[in-house]
């Protein structure tokens, strides 16, 4: 019998490990992707908040969100579809709020699955002040761009999540 128990005890460790690793690599990827304040990177944070729930939820964790899977789910869809109703220069800040508080929540879900504990809360909240620092830029662009547009209606700003790395220097120029 020892030699079972070395065999389940090396398997539990081989799975934290590599479920800590694959934990950091998501998170990697993920916050390496969501950067500027779009739509996609809200789409983006709110799936995999609601993947590593799931997850979590199979594995038999407990969520804490009081409107369970089903109702954060249904608040995110309609919370992304009131953001995307709302003038072009006016979205950034929004989006850029829940991709940093959904990216937050995922990176805390995944690291739960590791079996980290309550340090997860604090890897949740480095990560989505990570994700809301890396938006600032786009941040500062709409702003000019607004301002810009409140004396010239006109103005030409454009949006890409292709293109992210906007500057507000361009529009100002326009202005002058």
């Amino acid at each position: 019998m020892p030699h079972l128990n070395w065999f389940k005890f090396n398997c539990i460790c081989t799975h934290r490990v590599l479920s800590a690793l694959l934990t950091a690599l998501l998170i990697t990827v993920f916050t390496q992707n969501v950067r500027a304040e779009t739509e996609t990177s809200a789409i983006t944070a709110a799936a995999a908040d609601t993947a590593s729930t799931a997850v979590g939820l199979a594995k038999g964790l407990v969520e804490l969100n009081p409107l369970g899977l089903v109702g954060s789910l249904a608040v995110k869809v309609a919370t992304i579809a009131y953001i995307d109703k709302l003038p072009e220069e006016d979205r950034a800040q929004p989006f850029g709020f829940v991709s940093a508080f959904w990216g937050g929540a995922a990176a805390n879900n995944l690291c739960w699955l590791t079996g980290a504990g309550p340090l997860c809360f604090v890897l949740g909240i480095a990560t989505g002040s990570y994700l809301w620092n890396s938006g600032q830029e786009d941040r500062t662009y709409w702003a000019s761009c607004k301002s810009l547009r409140s004396d010239h209606p006109e103005a030409p700003c454009s949006r890409s999540d292709k293109n992210i790395h906007l500057y507000p220097e361009p529009v100002l120029a326009l202005a002058r």
